[in-house]
Formats: C-alpha cells, sequence, structure tokens
C-alpha cells in the first residue's frame, strides 16, 4: 500500500467555503474606494497573499485608501462575516477522522494571516484537528512560491515527496507542484482546463483510502470528468 506520509491542505476554498466571505468583505473594500467589484477583478484576486490582494485592490480603485486601511477593513469584514457559521467542505471530518486513525499528520497552509486563519481552524470539525499550520505571515514569499509547503513538511518532520497537497486555486496548485509534493486539485477556483492536469476531484470526500493510494502511486483520477461525462 502507498498511503502518504501526511496530507497538507489550502484552507479558504479547500477545507471551508470561505471565499464568498472574502469576496463580500473585498468588494465592500473597494466599494469604499468608489468602485464596483467586476468578476474579472474578483478572478485576479483568488488565492491572493493579503499584500498582493491589497495592491491589486488598490489598482482597481477609482479613489485608493492607504495600504494598512483597505488590508483591515477587508481582514476585519471577513472576521465579522465568520460569525454566521463555517461551511466545512463535504467529506472533511471523514478525511481528518481517517487521517488520524492511520496516524498520518495533518497541516494547513494557508494564504490568510494568522489572526484571522487561526479564527477558522480552531473550529475545525473534528477533535483532533490539524497537526499543525503555516499562516501567510510565516512565510516571506506566498503562493506560487513553494515555501509554506516546503515549512510545513519540516514541522511535521517529513518528506515532502511523499505529502498529498489539496488545492483549489491555480497559484496554489503551482506551489504544491514546485514543492515537489503530490497536488490534487478540488474543483473550485481554478479552471477545469488547468485542474484536470493534476488528479481532479469534487469533494474532499472522493478522497478515500483506495484512491489516495491510487494517487500517491502515480494514477491520476478526474471525478469531474467523470461526473460530466
Amino acid at each position: 500500500m502507498t498511503q502518504p506520509q501526511a496530507i497538507l491542505f489550502d484552507m479558504d476554498g479547500t477545507i471551508v467555503d470561505t471565499e464568498p466571505l472574502w469576496e463580500a468583505a473585498e468588494a465592500r473594500a473597494l466599494a469604499d474606494m468608489g468602485t464596483k467589484m467586476t468578476p474579472d477583478m474578483r478572478a485576479q484576486l483568488l488565492g491572493s497573499t493579503l499584500p498582493r490582494m491589497v495592491a491589486l485592490l488598490r489598482s482597481f480603485a477609482a479613489h485608493p485608501l492607504d495600504e494598512a486601511v483597505v488590508g483591515q477593513r477587508v481582514e476585519q469584514g471577513v472576521i465579522d462575516l465568520l460569525d454566521e457559521g463555517l461551511p466545512w467542505k463535504v467529506g472533511l471530518r471523514e478525511l481528518l477522522e481517517w487521517a488520524n486513525s492511520k496516524g498520518i499528520p495533518t497541516a494547513v497552509v494557508t494564504a490568510t494571516r494568522r489572526h484571522v486563519a487561526s479564527r477558522v481552524l480552531a473550529h475545525a470539525p473534528v477533535t483532533p484537528g490539524f497537526t499543525t499550520a503555516v499562516y501567510g505571515d510565516d512565510v516571506t514569499e506566498g503562493k506560487p512560491s513553494p515555501e509554506g509547503y516546503l515549512m510545513a513538511a519540516r514541522l511535521l518532520g517529513v518528506d515532502i515527496a511523499s505529502c498529498l497537497i489539496v488545492e483549489d486555486s491555480p497559484v496554489g496548485l503551482q506551489a504544491a507542484q514546485a514543492s515537489g509534493g503530490v497536488p490534487v486539485a478540488i474543483k473550485g477556483a481554478a479552471s477545469e482546463d488547468f485542474a484536470k492536469n493534476y488528479p481532479y476531484i469534487r469533494e474532499l470526500s472522493d478522497l478515500n483510502e483506495e484512491v489516495i493510494e491510487a494517487i500517491m502511486a502515480g494514477e491520476c483520477p478526474n471525478f469531474v470528468q467523470e461526473a460530466s461525462s
């Protein structure tokens, strides 16, 4: 059997559907600067680190506010919306329970900064939850740099080449690929044309033991394509 030494996850859009929260908070901040969010703007913002997100919002804005003000407004907007509850992805509970039962450590590697992301992870749907986390302010370079995934592997004391990495965005999948780990795309921010280059799942519930072992052995299943055929 071929099982991973660890499973590493992106956060927003991969284990919890917080993308609508970020979208709402970013749109509100952009409106404060005199501009309405468009689908193209939102597409450019997906998967961004906070500095990149702030820079993009200010570049879109008719009347840009100070960088620190924009970042604070977006993050506080997300924190306010967290109180309405967290929509965890289908299958996360079962996947974490399986990993815990097999002694496989897990980590979250997110571009979101600690003071926001830690509030999300504190409500993980199982106990124990994730073994560790690498936050946006823990790294010097955000995704598509592999720094966060390499740091997570070091913290867990595992070989990155034996880590399964689940991502939903193009920049995240690029980071996972560059790290030397085994990337898996979950249906979300990445286009189907982009994601089909990786093992491609609809939900985390697609990752049962048999599928995980097949992916680690080099197979490339595509659950999204199968569902549409």
